[in-house]
């Protein structure tokens, strides 16, 4: 059972990403370089300064990477994470469930983070793609097997990743869908399901969140995520008393709400209006 989240206002997005490995060892500025050409080919890779016009030696470090005019740092730490920085809070993540299990013999990681925060909505999408692809690049290097986004408190397999390269390699790519963490679980003392999504927020957009219902999980995340990505594509904002398709017959209703039940910030919360008496979740859409 989950209960929501504590009404506070939301944090300042970091757009950080933290990989997590075995043992320790030193990343040098030749292997990051060759893997960040291998995951992305097209981009520019270079300092603060700009692009990387001599070969690149390893005495040069790796604090100061730039990919594609996004400066970025890196610290790599001798050391493991403690025990709360695994907590997903009481809804699993749906890609990695256990982390703390997963990753406990981990002995050190990776932070990589923007040297400035974004100013506006193309400037987060274009530093989540960097630090993306920065933090891919490390965990190849390193060999992780897993990666945080800190700001949805997300966990993913490094795996995932590469089925993404299509979207978050090439320049102008998106890593947005990714950073998204879609949420699901029974709300305390209630047999319905409650959907949602968490980060959002950080791009400026409000998070999504189905109101209590009988439908089936297998419907609702896919749909949640469709919904998302319909969000960060389209140049219509979704806003209150909208409705959004469910699945070619029936609909969802919008009712723009201050808090989401799995986050502090703002939200869209979709109630199911049934339309017809036939559901047929294979054909939902947006």
């Amino acid at each position: 059972m989950i209960s929501p989240a504590t009404k506070t206002a939301a944090p300042e997005p970091q757009y950080s990403a933290t990989v997590i490995y075995g043992s320790y060892s030193e990343i040098r500025l030749t292997q990051l370089i060759a893997a960040l050409r291998r995951v992305a080919p097209s981009s520019v890779v270079g300092d603060w300064l700009g692009p990387v016009r001599t070969p690149p030696t390893d005495a040069l470090g790796t604090d100061m990477i730039s990919v594609d005019g996004i400066s970025l740092t890196l610290l790599n730490v001798d050391k493991a994470l403690p025990a709360p920085f695994f907590d997903t809070g009481p809804v699993p993540n749906q890609l990695m469930p256990n982390p703390r299990q997963l990753l406990h013999n981990h002995r050190a990681y990776v932070s990589v983070m923007p040297a400035q925060l974004p100013q506006d909505g193309p400037s987060a999408v274009a530093t989540a793609r960097a630090v993306t692809l920065l933090a891919w690049a490390v965990a190849i290097v390193t060999r992780a097997e897993a990666l945080k986004w800190t700001d949805a408190n997300n966990f993913i397999p490094v795996s995932v990743l590469k089925g993404c390269a299509a979207m978050l390699s090439p320049v102008g790519g998106t890593a947005v869908p990714i950073w998204v963490r879609i949420l699901a679980g029974r709300a305390h003392g209630q047999q319905k399901i409650i959907a949602g999504s968490c980060g959002l927020w950080a791009f400026g957009l409000p998070e999504i969140e189905y109101a209590p219902t009988d439908l089936p999980l297998e419907y609702l995340l896919p749909h949640a995520y469709s919904v998302c990505l319909h969000m960060f594509r389209s140049d219509y904002d979704v806003k209150n008393n909208d409705t959004i398709d469910a699945d070619g017959k029936n609909v969802f209703k919008v009712e723009a709400i201050k808090h989401g039940f799995f986050g502090k910030a703002p939200a869209l919360r979709l109630s199911w209006l049934a339309a017809s008496k036939s559901f047929n979740p294979n054909q939902a859409m947006i």
